[in-house]
C-alpha cells in the first residue's frame, strides 16, 4: 500500500493548489486500486486520528512511525475472526 499526496487545482470559491492525499493498493497480479483520497487543506495540516487495518505484520509499527499521535485498532472483522 502506498500513501502519498499530490497537488491539484481545487476550486472553493477561487482556485488554489491543495494537496490531495491518496491511498493506493497493488494487487498480487500487479493491478493498482485507489483505496481512498482526502483533502486536508495545506500540506502538514492533515492529522490522521485513527487507522483501522487488518493484522498485516509491520503495518501497526509503520503507521506509528509516520503518525505517532494516531491510534491504531484491528478491523472488527479481523478481530472477530482471530482465534
Amino acid at each position: 500500500m502506498f500513501l502519498d499526496g499530490t497537488f491539484l487545482s481545487i476550486r472553493r470559491g477561487e482556485t488554489s493548489k491543495e494537496p490531495v492525499y491518496i491511498a493506493l493498493g497493488i494487487k498480487p497480479d500487479g493491478r493498482r486500486k485507489v483505496l481512498g483520497f482526502w483533502l486536508f487543506g495545506a500540506e502538514g495540516e492533515g492529522k490522521a486520528p485513527i487507522f483501522i487495518t487488518d493484522d498485516l505484520p509491520g503495518l501497526e509499527e509503520a503507521i506509528k512511525k509516520i503518525f505517532p499521535e494516531a491510534d491504531w485498532q484491528l478491523c472488527v472483522l479481523h478481530a472477530v475472526r482471530a482465534p
